[in-house]
Order: C-alpha cells, then sequence, then structure tokens
C-alpha cells in the first residue's frame, strides 16, 4: 500500500546565510560558519551529519 503524498518530495535546501541566524544553529554558529560554503545550499540533515562528524573528529 502506497502512502499518499510520499511521492517526488524534495527535501528543504537552505544556503549558508539562512542557517547562521536559525536559532536551531545558535550554539553552533561557528561551525556552521567554519564548515558550510557560501556556494551551495544544504538539508539540516546534511548539517547536522557535518557538525556530528566535526565534533567527533571525522572531517574531510
Amino acid at each position: 500500500m502506497k502512502k499518499k503524498g510520499t511521492d517526488n518530495v524534495t527535501p528543504k535546501l537552505y544556503s549558508k546565510s539562512s542557517l547562521l541566524v536559525a536559532k536551531r544553529y545558535k550554539e553552533s554558529r561557528d561551525l556552521v560558519e567554519g564548515l558550510l560554503q557560501e556556494d551551495r545550499e544544504y538539508e539540516i540533515s546534511e548539517v547536522d551529519q557535518m557538525i556530528e562528524n566535526y565534533l567527533k573528529g571525522k572531517v574531510e
């Protein structure tokens, strides 16, 4: 059985500047500033993963 409304769902993307002012990243602004690039957009889950990896010492 297919769930309604789950086909072709595109994730929301946010710019670095939008994420820097987000309440969610208030405590991590320095990390967001350093880890993200100006010229691309990110999903929230992607940014969370990047921060988690950095804090664990797994930076690429």
